[in-house]
């Protein structure tokens, strides 16, 4: 018959051939590193790029000219609502005394 085998009762690890896993680790932060390098070089480039491109114009007093090419509503993002607050010894009402134009600056009192 034939000749037995000897079965081994812990397991033996299978040989190692290649690169062991704290190689890649290292191999892939290198190139992680080396690659945001390059981005990080890169983006400076663009930036002064931009720079050298920009349009500029000096600011001047002068009258504002405003186009509309579109239809619909302008909406204020902020509103401040104005209610008089006179209480009235009649029934009458309060008489308005003057009226000012939309925009001017006034004062408490």
């Amino acid at each position: 018959m034939g000749a037995a085998i000897p079965q081994s009762r812990g397991r033996s690890k299978p040989a190692r051939r290649g690169v062991s896993k704290s190689g890649v680790v290292v191999v892939v932060l290198l190139i992680t590193s080396l690659a945001a390098a390059a981005l990080w070089r890169l983006r400076d480039t663009l930036a002064a790029r931009q720079v050298e491109n920009l349009l500029t114009h000096r600011a001047e007093v002068g009258l504002f000219t405003h186009d509309v090419t579109e239809r619909g509503e302008v909406e204020s993002s902020s509103n401040v609502e104005v209610r008089c607050e006179v209480q009235s010894q009649n029934f009458d009402g309060v008489t308005i005394i003057e009226i000012v134009p939309e925009g001017t600056i006034v004062n408490k009192g």
